[in-house]
């Protein structure tokens, strides 16, 4: 399963590729349920919660049956309060769900899929271009960008062959750290891929953009001027639930994904 941020103060974000580059913004405030088995020994509180914050009667299913209480859109430290002030006597429904996932749920989507497509498989068709970048050596012992991999097309799906037919598809940069960074840039801004993959790019992607404007090159790793790294995903088959993971993946360019990680059309991964 593919996991996105995709709220955003309040509200649900969402950037799709398939007329145009199409933004939706939809409010979605953080709320809960709430029953309470005697309402009139906490008449008291429902009152000062009116007073506070948008809340309304309403009847709601659950999986003990249908209850009837209250709809109060406050975040979870109300929640939490509420437990507190009626000595853990009040029924609390849906206080940890994710306002994104819920609204994509109600709509039969999720981020990054499309139709007839299964959410929990991460084997789809990607329309985006890919380079794949490796730094050698650790970025945490020695910062002198000595060595650079890279492959893209049919290479980086590693189906290339050294010279690629017409173009070259697998390039090795060696040497002077400034002539490195020039060539990289270069390649970068002549294949403009939508993606780029690069292993550690939490770690290197700051480094290599610090030392880009250190020697006053021009940096084309964003189209826009600036980059997102460290993404996390989230995948089944055997990993525990909260396993995250930094190393490659695709995303398809052409369905709801989250605004944070669509904002700049270069996707470090």
């Amino acid at each position: 399963m593919w996991i996105f941020d995709s709220y955003y103060k309040g509200a649900v974000h969402l950037w799709a590729r398939e007329r145009g580059l199409v933004r939706t913004a939809v409010l979605k405030p953080p709320s809960f349920y709430l029953h309470l088995p005697d309402p009139a020994t906490h008449r008291g509180m429902i009152e000062a919660l009116e007073s506070l914050y948008r809340l309304e009667e309403a009847s709601f299913c659950t999986i003990y049956g249908r209850q009837e209480g209250y709809l109060i859109y406050a975040d979870r430290s109300v929640a939490e309060k509420i437990e507190i002030q009626t000595r853990y006597a009040a029924e609390l429904y849906n206080v940890d769900v994710r306002r994104d996932q819920q609204y994509l749920a109600e709509r039969d989507i999720f981020p990054c899929g499309g139709e007839d497509e299964s959410r929990f498989s991460p084997d789809f068709e990607s329309p985006l271009r890919a380079m794949r970048l490796h730094f050698s050596g650790d970025p945490l012992r020695r910062r002198a960008i000595s060595r650079v991999e890279l492959a893209w097309g049919e290479a980086e799906d590693e189906k290339g062959t050294e010279d690629g037919g017409e173009e070259r598809r697998l390039r090795r940069l060696e040497g002077d750290e400034r002539r490195i960074l020039s060539d990289l840039m270069e390649l970068v801004r002549l294949h403009d891929p939508d993606v780029l993959l690069v292993d550690r790019g939490d770690l290197w992607m700051p480094l290599l953009a610090a030392k880009a404007s250190r020697l006053g090159l021009e940096e084309h790793i964003s189209r826009s001027g600036g980059f997102l790294h460290g993404i996390q995903l989230c995948l089944p088959g055997g990993w525990p639930e909260g396993h995250t993971s930094r190393g490659p993946a695709i995303r398809p360019a052409s369905q709801p994904c989250g605004a944070l990680h669509s904002r700049h059309p270069h996707l470090l991964l």
